[in-house]
């Protein structure tokens, strides 16, 4: 347990060699899965090396201070949040600052996904297309404009990719932010330079994910497998480099977002296309919703074994018919007395049952000696009538709604209107 967070969990290989370094921070990191007692969710812990990076007192409150400043973007569509940043030697019995950063389940690197394609012959199997490079690099751009709008940077090696992770179809988000700013911040930063790094940056990780290598990466194999348009933007956020010459590549995320205006359309399209097929799964569960509150009602009530002292009460006025529709819609047999598993008639009986509608159906005793005819709009009436009786003797107050007489026990003219005895 750190602090407040249980359940602790690695979420990288424990075997790997500890002396080698994070290629984005430059320093020995672990990361790992924990649980907060606060609120029950999953959050991603990484612990920085103690014996690289003594967590001083200003070192500590720097790292409260870069929480504070990448608060904003808790909610930003491609930022993993940070939420939170605390000294704990609960870990190797030796105080180390930590970072708490929002948890993806079954999320990925690009790197894991795209650059570890390279076998022993040096033949690269390439595993992105030029639609999907696309799509990474309009979502950097729209970070990039996000975060440098607020005067924030990523700094160099906060695109990696080992620091871009997949959280689900198609999007991806930049984790580990505020990392670096509290182990290489300095006050004296130039924003204006750091964030045409991140251009250069942008443009290294499509490069390494277009060659399936960051060590072998060239335009010249890009421009062999992928359209000039795409190479020639590439080049041009390489070249927007600090160390270039001043006024070469593309100087401002302005002049990114400029030059993939066309684009952008495409990843609008995709968007509301995800969108659609997203609502078109919360509909279905919506409609699952309504079907499984009818289901709890009904097993709530039939077969009840015993109700205000009455054994006999759910063999009885409205909970009898209930009982009936229970087994014609679950319990029937075909010809040869064998079970009939119809799944489309279950979902199709409980919809009408959920919408009342006026058709009849013929209910049919166990010992075949009666058959009621009723409509589905009088089966709901009698799961509602019984369901608000159950509630108020659950509550114990039965003054507040008195319980509703038994279909079968009205006046035999009433009882015509309703139903057909046969």
């Amino acid at each position: 347990m750190v602090q407040r967070f249980h359940s602790l969990y690695p979420l990288e290989d424990v075997n790997r060699e500890d002396e080698i370094p994070s290629a984005s921070f430059g320093v020995r990191t672990m990361l790992f899965k924990g649980i907060s007692s606060s609120d029950g969710q999953a959050y991603a812990i990484r612990r920085i090396d103690s014996h690289q990076v003594i967590p001083t007192a200003e070192l500590a409150n720097t790292a409260v201070e870069v929480v504070e400043r990448w608060a904003p973007f808790a909610r930003h569509p491609h930022i993993v949040a940070i939420r939170e940043s605390f000294v704990s030697r609960e870990v190797e019995d030796s105080a180390a600052l930590f970072f708490v950063h929002d948890y993806y389940p079954a999320a990925l690197t690009l790197q894991a996904i795209h650059l570890q394609q390279e076998q022993p012959s040096g033949v690269v199997h390439l595993t992105v297309n030029e639609e999907q490079l696309w799509s990474y690099m309009v979502q950097l751009a729209t970070v990039l404009r996000a975060v440098h709008s607020a005067g924030l940077y990523f700094r160099p090696g906060g695109l990696h990719p080992s620091k871009v992770i997949l959280t689900s179809k198609g999007r991806i988000r930049v984790s580990g932010v505020g990392i670096l700013d509290v182990l290489h911040g300095d006050p004296s930063d130039d924003p204006r330079m750091f964030q045409r790094e991140d251009l250069a940056g942008c443009g290294r990780l499509i490069l390494a994910l277009a060659c399936g290598s960051t060590a072998n990466a060239s335009l010249e194999f890009m421009g062999s497998h992928y359209s000039a348009d795409l190479v020639r933007i590439t080049q041009a956020l390489l070249a927007s480099s600090p160390e270039k010459s001043e006024g070469a590549g593309i100087c401002s995320i302005r002049q990114l977002c400029s030059a993939l205006a066309d684009r952008m359309f495409n990843e609008i399209e995709n968007v509301h296309m995800q969108n659609d097929e997203n609502l078109n799964e919360l509909s279905k569960e919506t409609e699952n919703g309504r079907l499984l509150r009818i289901l709890v009602k009904l097993g709530m009530i039939n077969e009840r074994p015993e109700h205000d002292m009455d054994p006999a009460w759910s063999e009885i006025g409205d909970r009898y018919l209930l009982k009936l529709f229970r087994d014609s819609v679950f319990h029937q047999t075909s010809e040869e007395g064998t079970p009939v598993i119809d799944w489309g008639h279950v979902v199709e009986c409980l919809n009408k049952l959920d919408a009342g509608v006026p058709e009849k159906l013929i209910l049919l005793s166990r010992d075949e000696r009666s058959m009621l005819i009723a409509s589905y709009a009088d089966l709901k009436r009698c799961l509602e009538n019984v369901y608000q009786e159950l509630l108020v003797r659950a509550s114990g107050d039965k003054a507040r709604q008195a319980p509703p007489q038994n279909m079968l026990m009205q006046s035999p003219v009433r009882l015509s209107q309703r139903l057909h005895v046969i």
